[in-house]
């Protein structure tokens, strides 16, 4: 979806993907991790290794240690193009189709 071979991937901090006036939702999202909080499901925008921006929905995990200590996130990162497109039909997610 972003365009790197799965070792860049894998080497990359989060903050390469995050354009800069989204730095603070990331730095909010993990400060609320580390207090213990649950992040919800949300929409945001990142960016691909061409420099294109990408309209993705993004969920959150923490990984825990064996003390239920933080220690890794996991996330499920959904391109959310098909929502642009015209033959998306109605009946799916129709309150967060975009305009």
């Amino acid at each position: 979806m972003y365009g790197y071979s799965e070792e860049e991937a894998l080497s990359m901090n989060i903050c390469e993907l995050v354009p800069e006036e989204e730095t603070e939702e990331v730095l909010k999202m993990l400060g609320a991790i580390q207090q213990g909080n649950a992040v919800m499901p949300f929409k945001t925008r990142r960016r691909a290794k061409a420099g294109t921006m990408l309209d993705v929905w993004i969920t959150v995990a923490k990984l825990v240690d064996n003390k239920g200590r933080p220690v890794e996130l996991a996330t499920t990162e959904r391109d959310l193009k098909w929502l642009y497109q015209e033959k998306c039909p109605p009946h799916i997610l129709p309150s967060y189709r975009l305009v």
